[in-house]
C-alpha cells in the first residue's frame, strides 16, 4: 500500500507539469445505503485530468473511526450516452448496467483506515488505457471527457490477518448479503466473505464541463 501511495503522489506531481485538460471539484455526499443523501460539510473531492489519465483526491470526514474503507473509481467514458432521467449526471445503473453504451468501468482507487476523528484522505491515479482488475473491461479511453464518480465502501473494523485484502478488494470481510445487489460478479471475484456488515458510505460526482 505504501508503494502504491508513493507512486500516486509521484504521478500527481507529474500531472501538474503535463498540460492539464482541467481541474474539477465536487461536494461529497452520504450514500443512499446509509439511509439518506446529505452533503458532508467541509469535505471535498478533486479531479485532475490530462491525456495521460486521471488523478484525484477525496478528503472527507464523518467516517467511523478505525473502519476500513476502499474508494472505487467509476468511469463513464461516454457520459452523453447516460440516461439522465430527471438528473443531470450518470448513475451506477449507467456505468455498470449499461456499460456497453456509456463505455463504463469501475476500478479500485485507494484503501484507507479512518482516523480516530473520522477523517480520511484517499488519493488515486488511473492511467489512460486498459485497467488491471477492472469490473467491466472498458478501461479509461476518454480521460479528458469522462464523467468520474468516487465512491467509498465501508468494510467495517479491521479483521486480523485480512487488512491487506480489505484495503484492496470490494468483498473482503463483508457479509454477502451486505454487498450491493447491483455489483457484477467481477466485483466479487477478489476477496473473501467475512463477518462485517458492509455498506457504501459516501460518494462524489465529477463532471468535466
Amino acid at each position: 500500500m505504501i508503494t502504491k501511495l508513493t507512486a500516486c503522489v509521484a504521478v500527481l506531481s507529474c500531472l501538474s507539469t503535463i498540460a492539464l485538460a482541467g481541474t474539477y471539484q465536487a461536494e461529497i455526499k452520504t450514500h443512499p445505503m446509509t439511509g439518506s443523501v446529505n452533503v458532508v460539510e467541509g469535505a471535498k473531492a478533486v479531479l485532475m485530468t490530462s491525456d495521460a489519465g486521471i488523478a484525484g483526491s477525496f478528503t472527507t470526514k464523518g467516517l467511523t473511526p478505525g473502519h476500513v474503507y476502499t474508494m472505487w473509481v467509476a468511469i463513464a467514458n461516454k457520459p452523453e450516452a447516460c440516461a439522465m432521467k430527471d438528473i443531470d449526471h450518470c448513475t451506477s445503473g449507467d456505468i455498470v448496467g449499461r456499460a456497453a453504451d456509456v463505455l463504463g468501468d469501475v476500478t479500485l482507487g485507494d484503501g484507507v483506515i479512518a482516523k480516530a476523528d473520522g477523517t480520511a484522505t484517499f488519493r488515486t491515479f488511473i492511467p489512460a488505457g486498459k485497467i488491471e482488475r477492472s469490473w467491466v473491461g472498458n478501461g479509461l479511453t476518454n480521460p479528458t471527457g469522462a464523467e468520474i464518480h468516487f465512491a467509498l465502501h465501508d468494510h467495517g473494523p479491521a479483521i486480523a490477518g485480512k487488512l491487506s485484502e480489505m484495503l484492496t478488494t470490494a468483498r473482503e470481510g463483508c457479509l454477502e448479503e451486505s454487498l450491493p445487489k447491483g455489483w457484477p460478479a467481477s466485483a466479487r471475484a477478489w476477496g473473501e466473505i467475512g463477518p462485517n456488515e458492509c455498506t457504501m458510505a459516501q460518494f462524489a460526482i465529477l463532471q468535466q464541463k
